[in-house]
C-alpha cells in the first residue's frame, strides 16, 4: 500500500472528499481547467515543493478557503504497478 498526498485548501479538500477530483475545476478568477489531480508519494520526490508547502501557498493565494490542507490517499500496490 502506498500513500499519496495532495496539498490544497480546507474548502477544496472537503469538496474533493465528497465529489472526488474535478478535472474541470477552474481557479477563482479564471484560467484553464485543472485537467489533472496532482499527488506525490509521501516520501517524494517533490517536483513542485512538498504537499505541505504547496498547501500553504495555495492557502495564501486563496485566504477565504479555510487554510492549508493535505489529503492522503491509500493506493493498493496492484494499482500502482
Amino acid at each position: 500500500m502506498a500513500i499519496l498526498l495532495h496539498g490544497t485548501t480546507v474548502d477544496r479538500a472537503n469538496v474533493i472528499l465528497i465529489r472526488g477530483p474535478d478535472p474541470t475545476f477552474v481557479e477563482p478568477g479564471g484560467g484553464p481547467p485543472a485537467e489533472n489531480f496532482s499527488t506525490y508519494l509521501e516520501t517524494g520526490p517533490f517536483l513542485l515543493g512538498s504537499p505541505s508547502e504547496y498547501a500553504r501557498l495555495k492557502a495564501l493565494a486563496f485566504p477565504g478557503e479555510g487554510g492549508p490542507a493535505i489529503l492522503a490517499v491509500d493506493v493498493p500496490d496492484d494499482i500502482i504497478d
